[in-house]
């Protein structure tokens, strides 16, 4: 296939598709979408019902009939909303209305009747009256008011021309009129005239004024609509409303003052002369609309037209009862005229309002430049989102027969052109198949009993529901009730319908209506609980009282305004790690709860479970948890335990006691009671503040005075809690009043503090008071003895506790304790019965030299080793030696001990040279650190020989060990102390440093030969780089320029069509070579 065939096929298919674009374009004109009509009966009384399921650009709805001969026999035409919602708030602001009264707004004003024609083609004009006129009828029998400058629309159907006179007087034969003619004898002229009066016939000396011929103008099939103006300066106009088109325009130099308006016709003729109430001001400001607006559902729908001025705007907002205002719509006007002739429709949406009673208001604004300003309001109204329109045609006469499916017509006003096909209404019933819901939805299934093939179109079901309040509280108003505002409207042309966000476990009321036969079903739905508990249903306000061993729990039921299912309860006591008590409440029990046998003054952790079933409170996604803590009250205490007289004198007694595990409360008051064993009933009651042991943490101690000697007493000790009416249970124990031996102390220790400037030490001796005294300590007794039984030496201090002042820990300082002597010591308490008590002994060694430091340092230099000794204690005389070993590995030491009498130390190594670096005996009054340098040394195998070439100097960067034995004499006794430093390294060489080696001469030269080197091969390279680069574009030039010979040009970016053959075959197709 050539390329010029390929071209002739899509041009082909381009025009095909653009004649059907066209087609479809003049096809589409006359569709009527979303217009059904159907003929309900077929015989007398003839009915008919037209819908259209939404507003097509807000047209008005009529039909089109033969017009009868006489008035009588006009069929009645009636508009419903389906649903058809009633409420005070809606308003058309007719003059009969009673809703006149609630409308009156500061600043606005209601429409005089002159004030009131306008042309509209909106749904406002369902409402239009019709006028009918014949040759039948009384001549003029319409006057129609109007003012001297008019703006007015016309509507009317005829076979034959109609008579319009706009007249200075109520009657045409005597006042001068504005004559206008439409139809003429053809139907398709307009003729305007001037006539000083009317004769029985109109003369052609008459003036006049204007004519239009053109397409028709009246038509019986078919209603016209026109807008026919006249202004101050005498223009007067004729606009088709549907075209938007002026058809005659004139201007009267002379013009008229009409103020009436009247209504001929040589045939029948319907009329409609369009005229609206409305309601407006010219002052902007913020005021209240209308009423207050109760509502029977949640959601918020109003309809209405406006009007305003250019540069003009409108705000509309709600208040709810709780204050809250919220912006609904704002509507601005950029392009219309002054005196708002256009409308436009609007509706205030709001969904899931809480309130049922709002308040809506309105703000009138100026955008820009408004000379003239003015807002308008018209037809507010109550409506739904989803409601329907319904146009209904009922025709009872016996005069004239029709045909229906023929001779009726339903017709938009907007869109003349547009007519639905009749169907004739096929009775059926509907037959609910399916009903299924759940806690929020309901789903309704139908058939119908006819078959759908059968019908002719496709049936409109309304589905309305309601729910009821199944709660008999007369206190709420019904209009509040959450169940009562749960309505709603849906419209369908299936055979189900899904409802949603419904109220859980209600019962609706469900209408489902055909709109065309209006056979209704009318169910009961209940729909199922909601699958958690709500908010309302969870327990609030949870009384809770607790005692000391019982709690008392309970809480309201939710009411049935809030219950949105069954509802069971299940509660849980339980501590810290296990449930003490469960318990279930079914949905008919009340939740009171008295739960006993608990134990005092303990916290607790209360749960209610609340689920729709006693299955859903043991799954955790179904059930709702509510925790509480509490704690029991204070009970009866325990009686106390380790219960002892831990000192007693002959008047005196000191008791301690532990509290109970569980004391049930806060301790507070201790009670003893103790009687007199010789005289009866002479017993005595003590009631004291609980307080602490000093001795001891864990004991709480009371003190008794008063006591008579020498006698034994029962102590009965209880205690009693906080905020509770009694004490606890008795405990006793039995004290004799006499003299007692104290008790040991424990934890005996002691402490050297030694100088070195001085033969003696201070001792520190701490001790703990007895744990179990028994009898009164007035005092401790400290005493040193000498273990040295041939030296007399005691030392005995006495530690005195005045007024039972007694301390955990005691502490003592006994001075001047020679050196080197050893002491056994005591501590004992005592008091003025018993001189010696039960007492500890232990030890006490003040040998000095374990508490003087003699712990020496090494440091190490390039060939030198320094040992640094501390200072030494005039007490102590101590003689070092200092060791040093290489780790030569080819000197051999058989020895493995290094003698320095009468001190040795092991080596540090068998192998490596060994010598002693000094024999050093330190001076008694040196106070000051000793340095030892060792820079050289003789092998202990040479030692024993004299020669200078014997002495060894130590050699930079090498490791050497350091012993160093250290001998102290203190009192004839002597003692050794050994401190070894392995691998002790000296440092290294400087670099400047001398050496026995001549220096390497640096060699200047070797540097710039290196360099030489390398650029003589980088420069070699480069130039065999270039000789190869310039044979290779020499040889491709060559090559080039042979191909040139054999083709005279290169063929680029050409197509290779048939009809050029050379592109097609020449190899250089798409190459761009040079």
């Amino acid at each position: 296939m050539s390329f010029q065939q390929i071209i002739r096929r899509k041009r082909v298919k381009v025009l095909l598709l653009v004649l059907m674009l066209i087609f479809l374009t003049f096809t589409k004109g006359n569709a009527s979408p979303n217009l059904l009509s159907v003929i309900k009966n077929a015989e007398i009384p003839y009915e008919a019902v037209c819908i259209s399921d939404e507003n097509v650009e807000n047209s008005g709805l009529t039909w089109i009939f033969p017009i009868p001969e006489t008035q009588e026999d006009l069929p009645n035409i009636e508009t419903k909303y389906v649903p058809n919602i009633e409420n005070e708030y809606s308003c058309d602001f007719s003059v009969a209305n009673k809703c006149l009264k609630q409308w009156k707004m500061s600043g606005w004003n209601f429409s005089e009747n002159n004030e009131s024609f306008h042309s509209v083609l909106d749904s406002r004009a369902d409402a239009f009256s019709t006028i009918y006129t014949s040759n039948t009828t009384k001549e003029f029998h319409e006057r129609i008011e109007i003012p001297q400058e008019f703006n007015l629309g016309i509507s009317l159907r005829s076979s034959h021309y109609g008579e319009i006179f706009f007249c200075e007087g109520w009657n045409p034969y005597s006042y001068p009129c504005y004559y206008l003619n439409i139809g003429g004898d053809d139907g398709k002229t307009i003729t305007l005239k001037k006539i000083k009066g009317l004769s029985k016939e109109i003369l052609n000396s008459n003036e006049n004024l204007g004519n239009f011929e053109g397409e028709i103008v009246i038509s019986a099939y078919e209603w016209k609509s026109y807008k026919i103006a006249f202004n101050k300066n005498g223009t007067f106009e004729i606009i088709d409303l549907v075209l938007e088109k002026s058809l005659l325009r004139y201007s009267d130099p002379n013009k008229l003052k009409p103020i009436y308006l009247l209504l001929r016709s040589r045939s029948p003729a319907l009329w409609k002369i369009h005229k609206i109430r409305y309601i407006y001001t010219t002052t902007p400001g913020m005021t209240k609309l209308g009423p207050t607006l109760n509502l029977n559902s949640k959601n918020l729908c109003i309809s209405m037209f406006l009007s305003m001025c250019k540069n003009c705007s409108f705000t509309f907002s709600l208040v709810t009862e709780a204050k809250q205002e919220v912006v609904l719509l704002t509507v601005k006007n950029d392009d219309q005229n002054e005196k708002g002739e256009k409308w436009k429709q609007v509706e205030l949406k709001k969904n899931d309002l809480v309130s049922s009673s709002v308040k809506l208001h309105v703000k009138t604004e100026i955008t820009g430049n408004a000379e003239k300003p003015f807002w308008a309001v018209s037809n507010v109204r109550v409506c739904n989102s989803k409601e329907i329109r319904s146009s209904i045609f009922v025709y009872n006469t016996t005069k004239n027969k029709l045909r229906p499916e023929y001779d009726l017509a339903c017709q938009f006003l907007r869109h003349p052109t547009w007519r639905p096909t009749m169907y004739k209404a096929v009775p059926f019933d509907i037959r609910i198949k399916k009903i299924s819901a759940d806690s929020n939805e309901i789903v309704v299934q139908w058939e119908y009993s006819t078959s759908q093939k059968q019908l002719p179109y496709q049936p409109y079901v309304s589905v309305e529901y309601q729910a009821k309040n199944i709660c008999n509280d007369t206190e709420i108003p019904d209009d509040t009730v959450n169940r009562n505002r749960s309505s709603g409207f849906l419209v369908t042309r299936d055979d189900d319908v899904q409802i949603k966000n419904l109220v859980p476990y209600t019962t609706y009321n469900i209408c489902l209506t055909d709109i065309i036969s209006n056979k209704q079903i009318i169910k009961e739905v209940k729909t199922a609980p909601s699958v958690l508990p709500t908010r309302g249903e969870i327990p609030e306000n949870v009384i809770i009282q607790p005692t000391d061993t019982l709690i008392k729990i309970n809480w309201k039921r939710p009411s049935c305004l809030e219950s949105y299912g069954p509802i069971v309860y299940k509660i849980h006591i339980k501590n810290d790690s296990e449930v003490l008590r469960s318990l279930e409440v079914n949905k008919d029990d009340s939740p009171n709860f008295a739960i006993n046998n608990l134990e005092p003054f303990t916290p607790y952790i209360f749960e209610i479970f609340t689920a729709r079933s006693l299955q859903d409170l043991n799954n955790i996604d179904t059930v709702h948890i509510n925790t509480y803590k509490f704690s029991t009250s204070p009970g009866v205490s325990p009686a106390v335990i380790d219960l002892e007289v831990y000192e007693i004198d002959t008047t005196y007694a000191c008791i301690r006691y532990k509290m109970p595990a569980k004391p049930f409360g806060i301790p507070q008051y201790v009670k003893v009671k103790y009687c007199n064993p010789i005289v009866r009933d002479n017993c005595t009651t003590l009631i004291k503040n609980i307080t602490k042991c000093v001795l001891w943490e864990e004991f709480y101690c009371l003190e008794i005075i008063n006591l008579l000697s020498n006698l034994q007493y029962t102590f009965s000790v209880a205690i009693k809690n906080a905020n509770t009416d009694s004490f606890g249970t008795s405990s006793d124990v039995i004290g004799l009043t006499t003299p007692h031996v104290p008790g040991k102390p424990s934890n005996v220790t002691y402490e050297l503090n030694c100088y070195h400037d001085t033969q003696y030490c201070n001792i520190r001796i701490n001790w703990c008071h007895p744990y179990n005294p028994k009898g009164l300590i007035t005092a401790f007794r400290v005493s040193l003895h000498n273990k040295n039984f041939n030296v007399e030496d005691f030392i005995e201090e006495i530690y005195k506790i005045p007024n039972r002042s007694y301390h955990k820990q005691y502490s003592h300082i006994v001075k001047y304790i020679p050196y080197g002597s050893e002491h056994t010591l005591k501590v004992e308490g005592i008091n003025n019965y018993y001189n010696e008590g039960d007492f500890e002994a232990i030890s006490v060694s003040p040998r000095h030299v374990h508490y003087v430091d003699f712990t020496p340092s090494v440091d190490a230099t390039e060939f030198s080793l320094i040992a640094t000794l501390p200072p030494k204690d005039q007490t102590v005389k101590t003689k070092t030696f200092v060791v040093v070993q290489d780790y030569d590995r080819t000197v051999v030491n058989t020895a493995k001990e290094i003698s320095t009498s009468p001190c040795s130390a092991e080596k540090c190594n068998s192998y490596g040279a060994v010598w002693l670096a000094n024999d050093y005996k330190e001076n008694v009054d040196d106070d000051n650190s000793t340095t030892i340098s060792i820079e050289s040394f003789v092998p202990f195998e040479k030692s024993n020989t004299s020669g200078a070439n014997d002495v060894v100097k130590l050699k930079p960067n090498t490791t050497y060990c350091v012993v160093i034995v250290t001998q102290h004499n203190f009192y004839n006794k002597s003692e050794c102390e050994i401190f070894s430093f392995k691998n002790v390294t000296t440092s290294s060489a400087p670099e400047n440093s001398t050496s026995e080696e001549l220096p390497i001469q640096e060699q200047p030269f070797a540097s710039v030969s290196l360099i030489l080197g390398i650029l003589f091969i980088f420069i070699s390279l480069s130039v065999c780089g270039i000789i190869w680069y310039r044979r290779y574009r020499r040889k491709r030039f060559i090559n080039c320029r042979n191909r040139n010979r054999v083709y005279d040009e290169n063929i680029y970016e050409q197509m290779p069509f048939d009809d050029l053959e050379e592109s097609v075959n020449n190899p250089l197709y798409d190459r761009l070579e040079y």
